[in-house]
Parts: structure tokens; sequence; C-alpha cells
């Protein structure tokens, strides 16, 4: 079971406060605002509502977790495509 999934279906305001700490990430790290885009889609598979506040915030450290579960999810899956750790 994924730790990260939600057990209920997560409010608008939830979804737009993430949106917004990927945005504080994203201007943090010195990305575009796309990838904040992409980032939101992949955990909710729908882009972020249009009127979303597009004000930049701290990130949380659950939302930082979540985008290392992700970053370390998707380094496996590579291994795991060229034959395992070299």
């Amino acid at each position: 079971k994924d730790k990260f999934r939600f057990q209920d279906q997560p409010d608008l305001w939830e979804k737009e406060i993430f949106y917004r700490e990927l945005l504080g990430l994203a201007e943090e790290r010195g990305y575009k605002t796309g990838w904040a885009y992409h980032q939101y889609k992949e955990r909710y598979k729908e882009p972020p509502d249009k009127k979303f506040n597009k004000s930049a915030i701290n990130c949380s450290d659950k939302t930082r977790n979540w985008l290392k579960h992700v970053w370390i999810k998707r380094k496996k899956a590579e291994m795991k495509q060229m034959g395992g750790w070299r």
C-alpha cells in the first residue's frame, strides 16, 4: 500500500496548497512553473485548477517527502530497466 496516497479525495484547498508549495519549490530550485504543473498532474491525474492562486509558498515537509518518494521510484524503475545496480 502506498503511504502517499490519499484515503479520501482531498479538498480543493488542499490541492491548491500543494500546487502553491510546488511553485515555491520550483522558484527555490530555479525551475520553470511548468515543473510544478507536471508534478501536480502526476499526483492528482488532472491539471491544476485555473482558479488556483499562483503565488508561491514555502514547501512543507510532506510535499518534499512526496517528491523524494517520486524521485526514488523513478530511479528504481530506471535501474530495473538497465538490469540492476551497476
